[in-house]
């Protein structure tokens, strides 16, 4: 019998593979051709995603036994969902990486899966976000030792079309689109978090945003 998280992933499964073939195929090709020499693979279990055989062609298509070696330190999925729904310019970008890898690192897969699996997959998801974000798009880069420009960074979308894609990845709209919360702001920059609280680093942020001449409701 099929548990609620299973077939949540069935059906999320052709969109990810669609995403896919969109991103890798098309879009942003992988190294060494490689989403090419899984393709027909992954299709294959287009019908029948069965968790062991998706391992399978994933672990080939992101290269896991090559990038990755010893232990595995983790991935900061907010940091990526927010940065990706935020900061993205191109929609497209957006609709596939979601597709991807929300499937692929919701419950079902985890608990298939296993948690190593789950993290040299959060990872990849972190790498493709800021390849786009940073080598793709081309984000406003920090100065040394100051903060990260996150309001003059936004993409053009509308609210409702990023809470949209927040709900797909099951994370709330930030209170303030321009003032993220510290922990994912900083991890753009260079520096320590030397902020005594939350409201200390918000009041400093509002300083950077105001000498760069931003009004920000």
């Amino acid at each position: 019998m099929q548990t609620n998280q299973e077939q949540q992933f069935r059906e999320q499964w052709p969109a990810c593979l669609d995403a896919m073939e969109a991103l890798y195929g098309k879009r942003m090709p992988l190294p060494d051709h490689r989403y090419e020499a899984t393709r027909e693979q992954l299709q294959r279990l287009r019908q029948r995603p069965e968790a062991n055989e998706i391992e399978k062609a994933v672990r080939q298509l992101f290269d896991f036994d090559g990038r990755f070696c010893g232990l595995l330190m983790g991935y900061d999925y907010e940091w990526t969902v927010y940065s990706l729904c935020y900061l993205c310019k191109d929609e497209a970008f957006i609709k596939d990486l979601l597709n991807i890898y929300v499937p692929l690192l919701g419950g079902y897969m985890q608990e298939s899966l296993g948690r190593s699996f789950h993290l040299m997959t959060g990872s990849t998801f972190m790498d493709d976000v800021g390849h786009v974000l940073w080598d793709v798009e081309g984000l406003i880069e920090f100065e040394d030792h100051d903060l990260f420009d996150w309001h003059g960074n936004r993409n053009d979308l509308s609210n409702k079309q990023i809470e949209a894609w927040l709900r797909l990845a099951d994370l709330p709209p930030l209170p303030n689109p321009s003032f993220p919360p510290r922990r994912i702001l900083l991890q753009f920059t260079d520096l320590l978090d030397h902020f005594d609280s939350e409201d200390e680093y918000l009041r400093d942020l509002k300083n950077f945003y105001d000498e760069r001449g931003y009004t920000i409701e």
